[in-house]
């Protein structure tokens, strides 16, 4: 998601002494809703010449933002637009901090490291809304019988994926877990 910075100052200024926002300390900034007794993100802010980029992990968090900082920004930044992506295609635009940190990162670690990000994000995923679910959480989904084979040609179409990336000698995530745990048999 885009905001076109108007005033760079005084939308940083707006973030400032607010509770919902922390500075990272490195030109960004996260924005915080409660949870429980703890707070979880709604997406990252980072600053760039013309421009706010803001990254959420859910259209949901996507479209709040949208709705709730221009008045946060007040008049300092416009709204602009929202892309969507998925984790991988937005893995892919993250560029490496440099070249020798990736070299000196064993591919076992690595590998490693992305199979962690895969297992929790996919753990999270069974209680996410999804659209192509009518907004239905998988987990609800799998309990009805009009919504149950959508989400079993998602699954389908998941694995697909995944034993492509594995064909190609990528870090490839195995759901095998996940039709146990939403109570399906595979077809």
């Amino acid at each position: 998601m885009f905001f076109d910075l108007v005033d760079r100052e005084g939308a940083i200024r707006s973030l400032v002494d607010r509770d919902d926002v922390a500075d990272q300390g490195d030109g960004s900034y996260v924005w915080l809703e409660p949870a429980g007794d703890l707070q979880r993100s709604i997406g990252r802010m980072t600053f760039e010449e013309r421009r706010i980029v803001i990254e959420t992990t859910s259209k949901k968090r996507a479209e709040k933002a949208r709705d709730e900082l221009p008045a946060v920004f007040g008049g300092a930044a416009s709204f602009r637009a929202i892309s969507y992506e998925d984790v991988e295609q937005a893995i892919k635009h993250v560029p490496p901090t440099s070249k020798k940190s990736e070299m000196d990162t064993p591919v076992e670690d690595q590998r490693k490291i992305l199979g962690e990000f895969y297992e929790q994000h996919y753990r999270k995923w069974l209680d996410q809304p999804l659209p192509m679910l009518g907004n239905r959480t998988p987990r609800h989904a799998a309990g009805l019988k009009t919504v149950r084979p959508k989400l079993i040609a998602l699954l389908k179409d998941l694995e697909s994926s995944s034993e492509r990336q594995r064909r190609s000698g990528e870090v490839a995530y195995d759901f095998g877990w996940m039709w146990a745990e939403l109570g399906l048999k595979r077809e």
